[in-house]
């Protein structure tokens, strides 16, 4: 019974990730750009923890989009 409810919430939240991936164009350019510094990331050969650091920066720049794009799709 416990599963089933976190199966719900990661399928809403798959729903949502999609739906901003689809409809928010900054969001795509947040995507884009950091699959190009990741891409960087391999070529130059960073350390272990530049890339710590990037999976934070990148994480943390694509949650701010998609709560930026929800409080504008909820206020308009």
């Amino acid at each position: 019974h416990r599963l089933r409810k976190h199966s719900i919430s990661f399928h809403h939240a798959a729903q949502g990730v999609w739906w901003v991936l689809r409809t928010q164009p900054n969001y795509q350019v947040h995507v884009l750009m950091s699959i190009l510094v990741l891409v960087f990331g391999m070529y130059f050969s960073i350390r272990h923890y530049e890339w710590l650091v990037l999976g934070v920066l990148i994480t943390m720049g694509l949650v701010i989009e998609t709560i930026n794009s929800a409080l504008e799709q909820t206020l308009d």
